[in-house]
């Protein structure tokens, strides 16, 4: 193996240096010095180059609610709660839950903004709606479907006609 191999694999992996940041109250994602694109989950190597030049940087934290669903739970459980995806500004899509709302007020197309949440278990990124008490308003079918559109137009995806059939 090259040294510079070597170098990729020796240390904490790179889920184990996520995890440290975020420990340390900091949230940082992998951003590629070849091509410039953002990514999470942490890698070693970009997966659209594959390069290995990748760096930690902070996002700006803000995105908004790509996908979102409610788990109910009985009350002496700890009641709903959502699971959602999060797709930040700077592109990178990642899994959290939106807190300081209802789990079923959470929408596609809300905007949010990443915390760093401490307890007994570790940290834990969480994401809370920007704006009024419950973030943005609800989006209609439209609105969601829009969303939708921008985010497969930044991705060179041209899924229209799928889109128009599923949300309408």
């Amino acid at each position: 193996m090259s040294d510079a191999a070597q170098d990729l694999f020796s240390g904490p992996g790179p889920n184990a240096q996520f995890a440290a940041r975020l420990a340390e109250g900091h949230f940082e994602i992998q951003r590629c010095e070849y091509c410039g694109r953002h990514l999470f989950m942490p890698r070693v190597l970009c997966p659209h180059c594959g390069d290995a030049r990748l760096t930690w940087t902070a996002p700006d934290g803000r995105g908004e609610v790509y996908s979102s669903t409610t788990v109910r739970r009985r009350a002496e459980s700890g009641g709903d709660y959502n699971v959602a995806i999060i797709a930040l500004d700077e592109g990178p899509h990642l899994m959290s839950r939106v807190e300081g709302v209802p789990a079923d007020a959470v929408r596609i197309g809300m905007r949010v903004r990443a915390e760093v949440q401490r307890g007994e278990g570790g940290a834990v990124l969480v994401f809370r709606p920007e704006g009024g008490k419950h973030g943005a308003a609800p989006l209609t079918n439209e609105g969601e479907r829009d969303s939708r559109k921008r985010y497969h137009a930044q991705h060179g995806c041209n899924v229209d006609k799928r889109l128009t059939h599923e949300i309408a």
